[in-house]
């Protein structure tokens, strides 16, 4: 004969089925428990530095790598091979400042249309360091592929990137 479950093992159930459909749920719209921050605290984070040590800013349009990548002749290359290089605290701040709220999410759905049309930004420190940013129409991706939604519904970054390759 089986027991009756006690008070106890029912709430943990209760718990535990609650914890399953909020995850569930998270998945699904792609939520996290991450709050709005903002590009160059990101930035920050990821040099362990401030935004005042970073000494040059470079700008490229990427290439595109197919989804079934074998071998590096898959690879395609960018449309434009143009690089733009910023250097000076008043070029860099418009690229890397705390007008660009960003917020951590997921994964990105990123559409062939917004793979065609990304661009990486190079980060260099002064000591030596870079890091890298992947910049598409409505997200940033860090280094290390963490992805982040862009707040502002134009996306300033992305409209200052760019501008510079409709020239």
């Amino acid at each position: 004969m089986r027991e009756p479950k006690s008070r106890l093992n029912k709430l943990f159930d209760i718990i535990l089925l609650l914890a399953i459909v909020v995850t569930v749920i998270m998945w699904i719209f792609n939520l996290s428990f991450s709050l709005p921050t903002t590009f160059d605290k990101v930035v920050e984070d990821n040099a362990g530095t401030t935004v005042n040590d970073i000494e040059k800013i470079e700008i490229e349009m990427t290439g595109e790598i197919p989804e079934d990548f074998n071998n590096l002749s898959d690879y395609i290359p960018p449309e434009d091979e143009r690089r733009f290089v910023m250097e000076g605290s008043e070029q860099i701040s418009k690229y890397i400042n705390s007008d660009y709220r960003i917020y951590q999410i997921n994964s990105v759905d990123r559409v062939k249309d917004d793979k065609e049309n990304e661009y990486l930004i190079e980060v260099e420190l002064r000591n030596g360091d870079s890091l890298s940013y992947t910049v598409g129409k409505g997200y940033v991706i860090d280094n290390e592929g963490v992805p982040y939604e862009v707040l502002d519904d134009k996306n300033a970054l992305y409209r200052n990137v760019i501008s510079l390759f409709e020239r």
